[in-house]
């Protein structure tokens, strides 16, 4: 019972000290909470390297704030590793594989200076770099390939989206850019188009909100419903932000300088999207077959009415005077435009 209440007094004064101040209408002056919050809200700021005594182990800016560390607690950095263990360890940090023992002879028994630079290179060019981070990402967006729950559906085509980010890793997509196809790849004027088959590439990064639990028959579908936003807004707000803007789900954030309307409007974002199987592997190709229709019909439309108006006034003009309403061709223009109809002659007009 005591560790009971100690906790709940714990929990009680992070929330006081946590809490945002607030003025006299009770609103909360989130700009101030904001600057006592840590480095995540401060703008980037130029840090000079410290003065460590070791001048010998640095080899950058980095290994001096860690030396300075280090000594300040009068501990020595580790020593070098070995050519072997250098290179295995650079295997498993790159591509997630140990080498084989001939590759590791072979850089052995290398004597050149750039041994190292041209082994790492190596290894980034390798297609195992992108299968190997790609699994980070993923984690990121929670992919799967089935639904959880009960049933554990199957998600269909969800590995379309595992390969997307393997390619991407392995053509070295900026990370601007990769944001980008995950946010709007299906609005992207120009999209990345895969240089062998021609399809879509940019428009798969945006299957990611759909991974993730999913009841087969919730009893409550509204909840459920919400529940699944949630879901995604958590996503969202960690993988590109690095903030739990899910905790603004029922009341502005506690700890965060974010609001409850912020949540709501990322939710909004979210929903603004929906859940399709779509053939994109010829979306490309359609589209420039759309757009050659639309060239042809703009280029030679004048010229089909006009050959039509020429073959039918013979016609027209050799009617019985008898017929009580006369065909009276259109002169002043070739066609004209009422609405989406296109009128290639006015059949309404008397003598």
């Amino acid at each position: 019972m005591r560790t009971i209440s100690l906790f709940c007094l714990f929990v009680l004064a992070s929330y006081v000290f946590a809490k945002p101040e607030a003025d006299l209408t009770g609103q909360a002056d989130f700009e101030k909470f904001r600057n006592r919050l840590p480095w995540i809200w401060q703008s980037p700021r130029y840090f000079e390297p410290p003065k460590v005594k070791d001048l010998a182990w640095p080899t950058d800016a980095v290994d001096r704030f860690v030396l300075r560390k280090l000594e300040a607690e009068k501990l020595k950095p580790a020593g070098p590793a070995n050519d072997r263990v250098w290179m295995r360890r650079v295997y498993f940090a790159i591509t997630g594989l140990p080498p084989k023992a001939e590759d590791i002879q072979t850089f052995l028994d290398d004597t050149s200076r750039n041994r190292k630079r041209t082994l790492v290179r190596a290894l980034l060019d390798s297609p195992h770099y992108g299968e190997r981070w790609a699994r980070h990402w993923m984690d990121l967006v929670r992919y799967a390939e089935s639904r959880g729950h009960e049933s554990d559906s199957i998600l269909p085509n969800a590995y379309r989206y595992r390969d997307y980010l393997v390619r991407a890793f392995n053509t070295d997509l900026p990370y601007d850019a990769l944001v980008t196809e995950h946010l709007a790849g299906d609005l992207l004027e120009n999209p990345r188009l895969h240089p062998e088959t021609g399809a879509n590439e940019s428009i798969l990064a945006t299957g990611w909100p759909f991974f993730g639990e999913m009841l087969e028959s919730p009893v409550d579908l509204r909840q459920d419903e919400c529940d699944r936003l949630d879901n995604k807004v958590d996503v969202m707000s960690k993988t590109f932000l690095g903030l739990t803007v899910a905790c603004a789900r029922c009341h502005d954030h506690k700890f965060d300088a974010i609001h409850q309307r912020d949540y709501y409007a990322m939710a909004g974002f979210i929903l603004s999207s929906s859940y399709r199987q779509a053939r994109f592997e010829s979306m490309e190709q359609n589209k420039a077959v759309a757009k050659k229709l639309e060239e042809l019909h703009r280029d030679h439309l004048s010229k089909i009415v006009k050959a039509f108006t020429v073959a039918a006034r013979p016609v027209v003009d050799t009617l019985d005077d008898d017929v009580p309403v006369r065909p009276k061709l259109v002169t002043s223009a070739i066609y004209r435009v009422e609405g989406k109809h296109q009128i290639v002659a006015d059949y309404t007009q008397r003598h």
